[in-house]
């Protein structure tokens, strides 16, 4: 009877593992099977009964340029009536026929897209929707026909030629200013300005002329802008593009003309490849400033022109007073007199330094030529604090501009000073220190000349009691 049950158990083992093994072969047959018909087909030009599409695109960009992703060509394929509602095996996938033996696919450049498994001998028609702008097919052959064999792979390959439009400069501006150095402006004064760009070629072809001219009535006569010239080029060739601004020389034999040149660039290119070239970059090269605000790109440059007279003045002094006060507190007191204070110029770097007399009084004496005619220079003036004891020391520090002038009735050397921003007539700064200082008070010793006798009536007393008290321990010691 036991071993009867283990017979039975040992069967019914048996079979479940029969029908596990036999379940386990037929879904990997069956997964196997079902993958092994969905996109195995990878065509090739020598595989027959079927259709390979290329897609070429020719542009002006180089070899390293890469068309971005989202560019595909839409393609139309015609199979005849006889493929109606037909399913056909792609390099996609499965694609179904419309009623008329039609379906579309799209194609990346430098792909292909494969059909196979169609009847020898059927025509089939390609055709390119020409939909995206800058693209065009090559040869305006937009329809290919092309007949299946069973010999060879029936091929067609499209070639687009990619030519984008134009691009003017719209969101590029162009603003100067011309600064006149050494005297004022003058009824007549008048300076003109040439710009230019450097095409393929290297030659410097000219964009036009802007012209300042002295007007009492405008506050901004010494500004031009070129923005409107600029505005209207056009480029239709990716690449960048050198401009430079020049001032023309005039006929002024006492003016210095500024003759730097400033140069900017502009690049121009189509990274998204939508038909339309772009300004992809505007840069300054040289004596250029270039900011970019929403889009819209600044380009500010600046010249400088210095009036220079036939007669060199003389040259200028300009003097620096500092006066210094102290202010004693304490039972003893000390004078101005010896107090470091030093003037440091921020253009040149150079630092002077100058000690009060004994009224506390110093100066500076600063020296200008004609060739300092409109400029400003700008100093920081401070008192040196030298660790002195109980003394407060005063840290102000006072920013004081000079600016040099040419007085031209006289034919002299003026300047204007300001000390914190304000014109002043004597430029006259003030420092004040605080001194501290009470000696320590002694003990009294005025006692009524007492106290001088006491101290010695005291060792004299002590002496003799000492004398005694030896005396007496002798005594007993007998």
């Amino acid at each position: 009877m036991r071993k009867n049950r283990v017979k039975w158990l040992a069967m019914v083992v048996s079979c479940l593992l029969i029908f596990v093994i036999s379940a386990q072969s037929t879904f990997g047959y069956i997964v196997t099977s079902t993958q092994s018909l969905i996109n195995t087909f990878k065509p090739f030009e020598s595989f027959v009964n079927g259709l390979l599409i290329t897609k070429t695109v020719e542009h002006p960009f180089g070899a390293m340029y890469d068309i971005p992703e989202r560019i595909e060509f839409d393609f139309e394929l015609d199979f005849g009536p006889e493929y109606a509602n037909y399913v056909f095996n792609t390099t996609e996938g499965d694609k179904k026929a419309d009623s008329d033996g039609k379906f579309s696919v799209s194609v990346r450049p430098e792909d292909s897209f494969g059909v196979e498994n169609i009847d020898e001998g059927t025509e089939v028609k390609v055709t390119e929707l020409q939909n995206k702008a800058g693209f065009s097919v090559k040869d305006g052959e937009g329809t290919q026909s092309v007949v299946i064999s069973s010999e060879a792979a029936a091929s067609v390959n499209f070639v687009n030629i990619y030519t984008p439009g134009s691009v003017n400069l719209s969101n590029v501006t162009l603003t100067g200013e011309k600064v006149l150095e050494g005297r004022e402006w003058r009824e007549g004064d008048s300076f003109s300005f040439l710009l230019e760009y450097e095409a393929e070629n290297g030659e410097w072809i000219s964009v036009g002329t802007e012209t300042v001219t002295y007007d009492s009535e405008n506050e901004n006569f010494n500004r031009f802008d070129f923005s409107e010239k600029l505005n209207s080029l056009e480029f239709e060739n990716i690449g960048t593009y050198v401009f430079r601004l020049s001032e023309e020389v005039g006929t002024d034999d006492e003016m210095s003309y500024d003759k730097t040149i400033k140069y900017f660039s502009v690049t121009v290119g189509d990274a998204d490849m939508d038909g339309k070239l772009e300004i992809q970059d505007v840069a300054a090269l040289r004596n250029s400033d270039v900011t970019e605000t929403d889009g819209v790109y600044n380009v500010t440059v600046v010249f400088n022109n210095t009036f220079v007279p036939e007669e060199f003045p003389d040259d200028l002094s300009v003097n620096i007073f500092v006066d210094k006060n102290i202010s004693n507190i304490g039972t003893q007191s000390i004078g101005p007199e010896n107090f470091e204070f030093t003037l440091v110029s921020s253009d040149m770097g150079a630092e002077l330094s100058e000690k009060s007399d004994e009224n506390g009084n110093a100066v500076f004496e600063l020296t200008f030529t004609p060739d300092d005619i409109g400029k400003t220079y700008v100093y920081t003036l401070t008192e040196t604090n030298d660790g002195r004891e109980n003394i407060i020391y005063d840290d102000t520090s006072y920013q004081i501009s000079v600016t040099i002038l040419l007085d031209e009735a006289n034919n002299i050397l003026t300047a204007e000073t300001r000390i914190n921003g304000e014109i002043v007539e004597n430029a006259l700064v003030s420092f004040e220190n605080t001194y501290d200082y009470t000696p320590p008070v002694s003990p009294p010793t005025n006692d009524g000349g007492i106290g001088r006798f006491f101290w010695p009536i005291m060792t004299v007393l002590s002496l003799t009691a000492l004398v005694v008290l030896i005396s007496q321990k002798k005594r007993f010691d007998i």
